[in-house]
């Protein structure tokens, strides 16, 4: 079973959440939107590269060149969509194991690559229970201190929170399941306005996009 957050600490240090998830990763649909969205831009400026060397050296453009213009783009994407089906697929089976841990300092990601494990585990789109990976072989780890996290947005269909920024994404924050995602969110909004109370600035909304902000 995956390791509940479990709830640490004494008067003089903060409690703190921690816990395991399984990731999905080709049917993850964050992930696939990412991809999406980096095919696209690689689709678009590969194409646009080649026709620029061709208006540049060539001097014309006909319907030949746009063609191969076309088809060296359409390549590219293509590679990178089989690159990534093996990727995930055959080397992760779909999944890796993520460590997170809320503290006093921040909120701290271990990313763990999982060694062959039951083909259930390969077919969920969602975060999900997983039994814990106690000695990583390989793993990298991130942390983001409250300093830098300015809002939180989470998706509940998703069990997933967006730690954001002033300007981008910092984290993206799994939950296994509705009771971690709920502790989770709880402690982030708890420490985040304490934080901003401590500045002297204790407001907090909700935008149209469920993302708690504190400004």
């Amino acid at each position: 079973m995956t390791r509940k957050p479990q709830q640490q600490g004494s008067a003089e240090s903060s409690e703190t959440l921690r816990w395991f998830a399984g990731v999905p990763i080709g049917t993850n649909p964050l992930i696939l939107m990412d991809l999406g969205m980096v095919l696209a831009i690689l689709w678009a400026g590969s194409f646009v590269f080649l026709i620029f060397l061709q208006l540049l050296f060539g001097k014309t453009l006909n319907r030949i060149q746009i063609s191969a213009a076309v088809g060296f783009a359409s390549f590219l994407a293509l590679f990178i969509i089989g690159a990534f089906l093996v990727i995930s697929f055959l080397i992760f089976q779909n999944r890796y194991v993520a460590l997170f841990r809320f503290d006093s300092e921040g909120v701290f990601c271990e990313s763990i690559r999982k060694g062959p494990g039951s083909f259930r585990e390969s077919m969920h789109w969602r975060p999900f229970p997983i039994e814990p990976v106690l000695n990583a072989a390989k793993s990298v780890t991130r942390m983001v201190p409250w300093g830098r996290i300015h809002a939180l947005e989470p998706v509940a269909g998703l069990q997933v929170i967006f730690l954001k920024g002033t300007k981008k994404t910092l984290m993206r924050i799994y939950c296994p399941d509705q009771n971690t995602f709920e502790q989770a969110l709880a402690f982030g909004r708890a420490r985040l306005f304490d934080r901003f109370s401590g500045e002297g600035n204790s407001s907090a909304s909700i935008d149209d996009e469920g993302a708690d902000k504190f400004d």
